[in-house]
């Protein structure tokens, strides 16, 4: 009986080792992954830091141009009413001086204008006269 006793404890004893080591490789190889792991999300976090640098740069540069775009816009409706109050001026100095009328019920009648509208030609006319641009004959 005792070298059944011996020889069974001698196969649990290799039994156990067999398993201490398999469980050390397992141990190791979980390890690995782990380091792997931990290696993944630090080049994720460097990944992510440099993506949302970049974006914030971008979209600092897409606001400075937004703001450019709106300046140039102001801008041009600016010049675009300007030029709109120009041929306005002109076109009642050129529609008065063509009928000679000045009278706002015969410049409605005769040009087709409402009467508010040939009211408004008439004070353009008199307000923002083209005359004031260009001297007069007498005067060059």
């Amino acid at each position: 009986m005792n070298t059944l006793t011996l020889t069974l404890t001698m196969i649990a004893g290799i039994c156990l080792c067999i398993g201490l080591i398999g469980g050390l490789i397992l141990v190791v190889q979980l390890y690995q992954k782990l380091n792997r792991l931990i290696i993944d999300a630090y080049a994720l976090q460097r990944m992510i830091v440099t993506h949302g640098d970049s974006q914030l740069s971008a979209d600092s540069r897409l606001s400075h141009i937004d703001h450019l775009l709106s300046k140039l816009q102001q801008r041009d409706l600016e010049v675009r009413s300007l030029i709109h109050g120009l041929s306005s001026v002109e076109n009642a100095s050129s529609l008065i001086e063509e009928t000679g009328i000045i009278d706002v019920e015969r410049l409605a009648s005769q040009s087709g204008l409402t009467e508010r509208e040939a009211h408004l030609m008439i004070q353009l006319r008199t307000n923002y006269s083209t005359d004031i641009v260009s001297p007069p004959d007498g005067e060059k």
